[in-house]
């Protein structure tokens, strides 16, 4: 019984290095992958100034209000897309 244990224990000694490297390469894998993750987000940001920043909003601001009313009034389900396609494409544009 003694002997089993020890070559458990062996086998355990043996099997950490191997363990230590893989946890060290996927602790590298997945902070590689943070910092992609990270430089996509930051792609299409771009510096806008304070008034221009408020010029963009309110105007998105008064799209949506007009778009909101066009929704509502609209009768078929063909305008009714229309507009969301609208409303699909206003904020990226902006």
């Amino acid at each position: 019984m003694v002997f089993i244990k020890y070559i458990l224990f062996c086998g355990l000694l043996l099997s950490l290095p191997i363990f230590s490297a893989w946890f060290i390469s996927a602790k590298k894998a997945a902070r590689a992958m943070k910092n992609r993750f990270s430089d996509f987000k930051n792609i299409n940001k771009k510096a806008v100034a304070a008034n221009t920043y408020i010029l963009i909003k309110d105007t998105l601001a008064e799209e949506k209000t007009k778009l909101a009313l066009a929704y509502k009034n609209a009768v078929t389900l063909t305008e009714k897309r229309e507009i969301l396609a609208k409303a699909e494409k206003l904020l990226p544009q902006a």
